[in-house]
């Protein structure tokens, strides 16, 4: 018994728990966009409420990150069930990784993030200088058509983005239970 061994049922078992999620997620969504249409508004933070920018950022990139938080759950899953089901079989071989190959990783791994770092900025600026009128304290969208272009031709990029807001919050929340 192996890694090997233990993936069908791992891949089987993250993804059913995954679609379960997703399930839960939309059940959510629906319940919050009927309470919004009622005018109900408790359950969205204070800070959100506040700032036209920080909403109309976050419109853009909430399909993109809610992707990328979907394919994290899932990673994150099918992770803890391969290693129970590793553990569980007993399996005796060990994975080698050598330096090279994982400084070759790192080197790949650079580009999109420097990438989705630049387009983050990008977004933040042109949600409070392009898409909001000027002095309006509503959110009050100025351009709504180069809006919508905007979250279209944005959408993968925010996957990626949201991938990495993932490890950044799973590392903090790391490092504050450790400190």
């Amino acid at each position: 018994f192996c890694f090997s061994d233990a993936s069908i049922p791992a891949t089987a078992i993250a993804v059913l728990l995954s679609v379960l999620k997703i399930l839960l997620v939309i059940r959510n969504q629906k319940r919050h966009v009927i309470a919004l249409y009622k005018g109900e508004k408790d359950f969205i933070p204070l800070e959100m409420l506040t700032s036209p920018t920080k909403t109309v950022n976050n419109s853009i990139r909430y399909a993109g990150m809610r992707i990328a938080y979907i394919l994290w759950d899932w990673i994150v899953t099918f992770i803890v069930v391969e290693l129970v089901a590793f553990l569980v079989g007993l399996c005796s071989s060990w994975i080698k990784i050598d330096a090279a190959s994982f400084f070759n990783f790192l080197y790949v791994l650079l580009a999109p993030i420097i990438v989705s770092l630049v387009i983050y900025v990008l977004q933040l600026l042109m949600s409070r200088f392009v898409f909001l009128e000027k002095g309006a304290k509503q959110l009050v969208l100025n351009n709504r058509q180069l809006y919508h272009n905007v979250v279209y031709f944005s959408y993968f990029y925010n996957v990626l983005l949201g991938v990495f807001t993932f490890l950044k919050r799973v590392l903090l929340s790391a490092d504050r239970k450790s400190g």
